[in-house]
Formats: C-alpha cells, structure tokens, sequence
C-alpha cells in the first residue's frame, strides 16, 4: 500500500522546459501535486540538493551540460537516502541496467510517462521503507554497540562467534576479528568449556532461552564473572544464538561480602560467649503466658543445658517457670509488643544460676533474649557485700572498743554494732563460768532478742547440752560455723525457735585472753550463705579484739582500783602533813584548808583538767609546810616582826619545797609551794621569779593565798573582810597578780556568790 507524502518536492534535471511541464502535468493528474523545481546545470543542481531538499529526482539521460548518469551517482553518493528515477527519450537494455545498478529507484521512457506516477509513488513507498528500516537498524546498532551488557551472536552450526558488540570486547579483552576466530566457550577458563558447550546445545535443542554465570578470561588470565542470558534466533533460515553478557564483578564482591559477613555473623553467633535465643511470645486474652523458641546459638545450650528446644515452649523445658520466674514472660511480653529493648538480670532457682538479660524485638510478637551467666560475678559481689559488711562491722567494732569505758559498756557497743552496721540478726557475747556445770551465761547481746535470751542453760562441757558452736568454740578454741540451723542436730531444741527468729545460719568464735578462754561471741545470720572465708577471717579478728578489750579494760580496772588505793593513801598523808602544821600555829588553823577549797574553786572556772586540779587542790593543803622549821612563838607573835624574824618567815617555801622535793607524787607539788609566793613582776620571794617562770598552778595559789590572808585573822591584826581582799588582787590585777586568776576569782565571788568556808 502507498504511504502518502506530506509535501512532494520533486527536483527535475531536464534541458527541455516542455518536457517537464508534461511530467508535471501527468503528476497533477495522478493528484501528486508536487513542488517542482527544474534545474540544467550540475552546479543548479548540486545546490538545490542542499537548499531544496528534494524527496525524489527525475533525471533526463542526456544533457548539453551535463549528465544524468553523473548526476546519478553524485546523488547517490552524496544523498543515497534520495530515490533517483531516471526519465528518457531511449534507453537500451544495457544501459538500464547500469542506471540501476549505479543506485536508480526505476527509469520511465518519455512516451511512457503514464508510468511516472507509479513510480514515484513506488519509489517514495520503497525509500520510506528503506529509511525506517534504516532508522531501525541504527537505533538497533546504536543499542548494540553501546548497550551496557556485552551481546553476542553465535553460529549454532559452527559454534563460532560471528558478531558482538564493544562491551563483549571489552569483556573478554578480544577484539570482534579475534573473537570470530573462536568458538563460543574458548573465552571461558578450560574447566567451564564443556558446561558452557552443553548449554549451548540445550537452548538450541529446546530453541529456547536460559540463563547461567559464567567467569571470562581474558587474555592476560584475568577473570570477568558474567551472568549469561540467551535465546534461539533463526535469521535467514539459519539458527544463531544471542547471548547476553553482564559483568557481575560488582555484584560477585557485594554476594562475597554479604556470604562473608553472614559467615562472620554465624561464626560469632555460633561462637559468641553471650547465649541467644529467638522466641515467638504468646498470650492469652493479651497476657503474655508462654514463648517458644525458634533459633538458638551453641552458648545457649552451653549455659542452659538444655538441648532440642527448637519449636517447644519454655513451659515444656523448665516446669514451673511461670511461677518461678513471671517477670521473664512479664519482660518478654512487654518487649515483643512494644519493641523497645530492656536490660534486667534475673535469679533462676531452677538451675541456681544469675542471668543478665537483655531483651529485644525486631517484630511484633516475638523477641531475642541474649543473656550471660552471672552467677559467678554475684556470687562475687555478694562475696564483697559480706566482706565489706564485716570490715564495717569490725571497724565500728575497734572504733566502739576504743571508746568503751567499761567492761558492760563495751559488750553492749559490739553487739549493737554488730546488728546495727553489720546487718546480722542476732549478736551475743557469752561468758564460760567455771562452775561444775560449766555453764555458759550470755553477757550482752543485739538484735531480735527481748529481755530474755532465746537459749537457757547452756553448758560448753562435751554434753548433749553442749554442742551448739559456741560450746565448741569455747571447748577448742576454733571458730565453728553452721550453715543450716534448722537442718543441724545441735539446734535441734532450739529449731522452732531459730526459724521464727529467721536465724538460718551461725558463727561462734572462742573469746580469750591471759592464756584461757573466757567465752564466745556468736553471730546470726539470716542467709544460709553466710559466714564466706573473707568474711570468717574479718569477724574473728573482730573477736580477738574484742578479747583484748575486755582483757585490756579489766587490767585497766584493776590499775585504776590499785590507783585509787594509793591516791587515798597520798591523800591521808597529805592531811597528816597539813594537820601537822596547823597544830603549830593556832591562828592559821585552817588557812590552808580554806586556801585549797579557793584555789580548787578557781582552778575550775578556768576549766582546769580534773587531775590538774587535785595537784593544786594537794599542793594548796601543804602549801605552808616550810613554817614548820619556823618557831612557834614567831608564828604566834602578836606584835610586830623584826627583820630577823620575817626573813625567817619568808624562808618558808624554800624550807617545804627541800622537805618535799624528794617525794614522788603525780604532780609538781614541791615547785608549786616554793612558788607560791612569787609574784609575776619578780616582787616576790624565794627567787624573784616573773610571769613567765612561774607555774600556773602556783599562780593560781597565790592569788587564793592572798585573798584567804587578807579577809582572815591573824595574830598581829583583825581579819580585813572580802572586799578588801578583791581590791587588792584587783588593783594589782597583771602586775602582781595572774589577770586570768584574778578573773576567776573574782567571778567566784561576785557572780557565783561563793563563800569563803569557815
């Protein structure tokens, strides 16, 4: 069928203006309507070819100037998509078929011009066939040559490439004239030729296409893996098949890194230390009341012991979990539902072992669980939370020891400590009396206890009544543990007992000191997993502590017993001494006696040391001693002294601190009554000492012995009163006198109202 032109545009070499005019006229009538341009020269006719644009030419064979066999092949060479139809006066056979075989559509001879419209008509129809055969065959070509798959054609007779594109070359690293050289399969490694020959044979057997991998050597020995497609194609009655290459490198590495990954990953899930477990969960009425497991590592079955559990619920495998262990299906739940991850660690009674398990959900209803066993680690840490419970308990232990000052005292803290910073249910300190019954009697003890202690009539002889630890402990010296009261046959009276105490389990430790055992300190416990070796070491040395305390304070008491006996003595001697003195001078009876009750008193608003204060109160009380060597008639004078006669008085605490001197008492006594009369700006007698050579003791006496003087009588004058006593130290308050004393004493009087004792 005809395929109409748009718009015919006819390019006409004739010399003879009338001839084409008929051409046109025989056109119009066939309703080609053509535009016509007619031209006689080559250079006309050259140049309408490239501004007219013709779609066909009718050429005249024979011109004046030029011919149509050259404009023939100057179209044909320079336009070939242009039909050429040569139209002549005469044409001979021969000279026809030159025309047609130097490129012309058809010729028609002039007085056949019916003949024209046909064949142009069959001439357009050919060309625009020729030409979207063309445009086909160049998109074909322009897909084939840059198709980013190699393609290829093989001969299925010969098995030879016969044609591929530049990608099949780049491919096997062979040109096309190289390749055609070949058969097919040679572009494989050897070991792939006879499975690459066979596949070739199949899909021209099945006339059909399949696909395969394949690796391409090139010739320098490199490898293209390629993936292999191809179909049957008969062309010309002849069978080919074209094949597909695709240089799968990229993929082959991200397949081997992916096969090497995922073989990383199985090594590390098959070798990981943590187990692994993927579960579906499942609930009824929206509570989570079971799971089953759907893949597990080798570390699972390692720390669970469990083996075959793939498809079976957790219920089948450990009976009783639910009751045992509801916050797992409670965690599980909640993660399998709302995919958000959770750490948590967990107490499995079943297997006696700690998990740490963390819990995740990648979908819906079901979860992974990677867990660790632990139970080593709290084992560990409950291990340290003992050992640090008792180094707190001994350190508040010694820290009670040191302060205790006494015997009861003392018992009291450790137990208390014991309960109160160790977290022990009971402590007891008992004591073995050395009756006939060898009785044990409890001395102090902490915790549940009320007023009566939980045991009576315990004995640490080798009795049927003395088996309990504490018995053993005193009987051997060792320190014994039991880990089960209940379950022990000593506590058997005792069992009903112990367990509504909640003691569960117990240590008792040997008390000893001076060479025997004098007792036992038992210790309750509410775990059965008490009583560790670190813990045992810690509260024994505690125990031997507390021995050495006791024994420490009980010499203590003995010394300040002994100590006492002996001050007493002092004391009576010292009033021997004082009583001595006075019964020489009748008119100072009492004067020291009143002058160490001042001096005492002062000595205590300064807030003077107590055994600071009994030397001066001792010191005060013989303070005059040295008048002894002073005739009585002198000390008894009414009237006025003579010089001789006050320098022999003012010999006095010269005299008691040589009598004193070589007596041993807790405090400097001698000194202070050979300073008694010094004064701070070196006035005084026997040395002229000053303020910072002189004692405060002996200051402080001085201050007394002047206001008990002044406010007393004396054989040569009335007593003055207190008021004038207070005005002397007063007016000499920093010079003669000590300013804090003298402050003291003054607050004695004036403030605290005290009185001078009669």
């Amino acid at each position: 069928m005809d395929k109409p032109v748009e718009e015919l545009r006819i390019l006409i070499l004739e010399d003879t203006p009338s001839d084409a005019e008929l051409e046109e006229i025989e056109l119009r009538d066939a309703e080609l309507l053509p535009i016509i341009l007619r031209v006689e020269t080559r250079k006309a006719f050259e140049q309408a070819l490239a501004e007219f644009k013709p779609n066909i030419i009718l050429a005249d064979y024979k011109l004046p100037a030029y011919s149509g066999r050259d404009a023939l092949e100057f179209a044909h060479r320079t336009h070939p998509e242009i039909p050429v139809i040569m139209v002549t006066g005469a044409l001979g056979d021969e000279a026809a078929v030159e025309l047609l075989k130097l490129g012309a559509m058809d010729y028609v001879l002039k007085d056949h011009l019916v003949r024209l419209a046909p064949a142009i008509k069959r001439a357009l129809s050919e060309e625009s066939d020729i030409r979207e055969r063309k445009i086909a065959e160049s998109k074909y070509r322009a897909l084939f040559t840059e198709a980013m798959d190699g393609i290829v054609l093989i001969d299925c007779g010969t098995w030879h490439i016969v044609d591929c594109n530049p990608e099949f070359e780049k491919q096997t690293g062979r040109t096309l004239a190289q390749l055609k050289e070949l058969k097919a399969w040679a572009v494989l490694p050897a070991e792939q030729h006879e499975l690459a020959r066979q596949t070739l044979v199949e899909i021209r057997e099945a006339e059909s296409g399949r696909g395969s991998d394949f690796n391409m050597q090139k010739p320098d020995g490199k490898i293209v893996p390629i993936e292999f497609s191809a179909k049957l194609l008969n062309i010309q009655q002849q069978r080919f098949i074209q094949g597909i290459t695709r240089d799968i490198t990229e993929r082959k590495r991200a397949e081997n890194a992916l096969r090497e990954s995922e073989e990383r990953y199985r090594f590390l899930f098959e070798n990981m230390l943590e187990g692994y477990a993927h579960c579906k969960m499942l609930f009824e009425q929206d509570e989570p009341v079971d799971f089953i497991y759907l893949s597990i590592n080798s570390a699972f079955e390692k720390i669970t012991g469990l083996k075959d559990v793939i498809g079976k619920r957790v219920s089948e495998l450990i009976p009783g979990i639910r009751e045992s262990n509801p916050e797992l299906l409670e965690i599980y739940g909640r993660v399998s539902l709302s995919g958000q991850p959770e750490k948590f660690e967990t107490y499995l009674a079943v297997w006696g072992m700690w998990l740490a398990i963390t819990a995740y959900s990648a979908s819906k209803g079901y979860f992974v669980a990677v867990f660790d066993d632990i139970t080593e680690r709290k084992r560990a840490e409950d291990a340290l939370r003992r050992a640090n419970r008792a180094l707190r308990t001994l350190s508040a232990g010694n820290l009670a020891l040191v302060r205790a000052a006494n015997e009861d005292e003392l018992l009291r803290a450790v137990t208390n400590v014991i309960v109160e910073e160790g977290g022990y249910r009971l402590a007891v300190v008992d004591y073995a009396e050395d009756d006939p019954e060898k009785s044990i009697m409890p001395k102090a003890w902490s915790g549940s206890e009320g007023g009566h202690y939980w045991t009576q009539g315990l004995s640490w002889a080798d009795t049927e009544q003395g088996q309990l630890p504490v018995a053993k402990a005193i009987r051997t010296g060792i320190a014994q543990i039991c880990h089960d009261l209940a379950g022990a046959p000593a506590f058997k009276p005792w069992k009903d007992a112990a367990v509504a105490r909640g003691y569960v389990s117990n240590i008792a430790m040997p008390l000893s000191g001076d060479g025997r055992i004098f007792g036992g300190l038992s210790i309750y416990s509410s775990e059965a997993d008490a009583f560790d070796d670190d813990e045992v070491q810690l509260l024994v040395e505690l125990a031997n502590d507390l021995a050495y305390g006791i024994v420490t304070l009980r010499t203590r008491a003995a010394h300040e017993q002994q100590a006492s006996l002996l001050r007493q003595s002092l004391e009576q001697s010292i009033q021997t001494i004082a009583a001595t003195v006075e019964a020489r001078d009748p008119y100072t009876a009492g004067h020291q006696r009143r002058v160490g009750e001042l001096a005492t008193a002062i000595a205590g608003e300064m807030g003077l040391a107590e055994e600071q204060i009994h030397g001066i109160h001792f010191a005060a009380i013989i303070h005059d001693l040295g008048k002894i060597r002073v005739p009585a008639e002198i000390l008894s004078k009414p009237g006025k002294l003579t010089h001789n006669e006050y320098m022999l008085i003012k010999d006095h605490p010269q005299a008691g601190y040589d009598i004193l001197k070589n007596v041993k008492y807790p405090w400097p006594i001698a000194d202070i009554v050979l300073q008694h009369h010094e004064k701070l700006d070196g006035s005084g007698y026997p040395q002229g000492l000053t303020e910072g050579q002189i004692l405060l003791e002996a200051r402080i006496l001085t201050v007394a012995d002047v206001v008990e003087a002044i406010s007393s009588h004396r054989p040569y004058r009335p007593g003055l009163g207190i008021d004038t006593a207070l005005e002397e130290i007063e007016r000499n308050r920093g010079r003669l006198y000590d300013p804090r004393v003298v402050d003291a004493c003054i607050r004695l009087f004036r403030e605290l109202a005290y009185k001078l004792p009669v």
